[in-house]
């Protein structure tokens, strides 16, 4: 038996940039994507703290050592996610029930901008 957990925690993410699209992403910073174990095309939840938005979708790498934190939504139907905004962003993996009491979920801390401050398991 499986159960669906959270893989990783990064806090205090600032939005960077906002692209126009009809298909919505989180573009993140490939250093932080690897710290995270995140890969491309990975489901991601994002919970904006900045006004309690929360949507999931998928991460895109973004340029190493860039500090980008970049939502490509349709500009239609956004009114929930800005440039400046604090977000928290969840990924999730599935553990057997057995392996429950060891596991230990990834966390990171990020700064104002977008580099790691903390890591922690």
């Amino acid at each position: 038996m499986f159960k669906e957990v959270i893989k990783t925690r990064i806090q205090n993410l600032v939005v960077t940039n906002i692209i126009d699209s009809d298909e919505s992403t989180i573009i993140i910073d490939e250093d932080i994507m690897d710290k995270a174990d995140i890969m491309n095309g990975e489901k991601v939840t994002i919970f904006n703290i900045s006004n309690g938005y929360n949507l999931d979708t998928f991460a895109t790498k973004a340029v190493r050592h860039s500090a980008v934190i970049c939502i490509a939504i349709n500009s239609k139907n956004n009114q929930s996610i800005n440039i400046g905004d604090n977000l928290t962003l969840l990924s999730y993996k599935y553990i057997e029930n057995k392996l429950m009491e060891q596991y230990k979920m990834i966390n990171i801390d990020v700064h104002a901008k977008n580099k790691i401050t903390n890591y922690w398991k």
